[in-house]
């Protein structure tokens, strides 16, 4: 019986569908074949591959039998790639620490230099939320100039990484712009307690600071 099967993959996805031929062979055909694929069912495998073991030397008695598990040659192929990714996500959450660390190091002496600033806005009448808008203004502007810096290198590096693969994805718009929502949300979360803290301060004791 011969059949046509759809596309599966049987390789590494960085390489393109190759035809394949599987073959069910009687003990004659069996003696030019060396490669065999066959799947077993979950449980007790070692006896399961000694079965399969007796019956190869019943079919190919002069060579012996070597095996490997698809699973293992699978994982084998993506083991860069798992490496890169794990080191990838390590490097990025440091990058993220230290970011955080650095945005309150910011907000933090913004908020002691503009000390009477904001002691004489909040008695002309400024709000809290315009002081914290004041003094988050310019890292928004920061994050602004960032996000039009790193986007252009993100996608050229993603589509140069993409392109090792046969069979690629698209990246879409909406993948950057979420990364800037989010980078501009952490940014906030991070600078909205020390900018509150300094907005909600008494303004008499901001007009006696040194």
């Amino acid at each position: 019986m011969i059949e046509v099967a759809r596309n599966f993959h049987i390789e590494s996805l960085r390489s393109k569908i190759q035809p394949v031929c599987l073959i069910l062979a009687d003990k004659d055909r069996a003696k030019h074949l060396y490669n065999v694929s066959i799947r077993l069912t979950t449980g007790d495998i070692d006896r399961k591959l000694q079965e399969i073991e007796k019956q190869w030397k019943s079919f190919i008695p002069d060579e012996p039998m070597d095996y490997s598990f698809y699973d293992d040659n699978f994982d084998a192929m993506y083991k860069q790639d798992e490496r890169l990714g794990k080191a990838i996500g390590l490097l990025a959450l440091i990058a993220f620490i230290l970011t955080c660390m650095g945005i309150f190091g910011l907000i933090f002496q913004v908020c002691i230099n503009r000390t009477k600033e904001i002691g004489i806005r909040k008695i002309n009448g400024a709000s809290v939320f315009e002081v914290m808008m004041m003094l988050s203004k310019n890292l928004i502007k920061l994050l602004a100039i960032a996000f039009v810096i790193a986007t252009p290198v993100a996608w050229y590096s993603m589509h140069k990484w993409l392109e090792g693969f046969a069979y690629e994805t698209e990246l879409s718009w909406w993948i950057f712009a979420s990364a800037g929502v989010i980078a501009l949300g952490i940014t906030m979360l991070t600078v909205s307690l020390q900018s509150w803290r300094a907005a909600t301060r008494n303004p008499v004791e901001a007009l006696r600071y040194e």
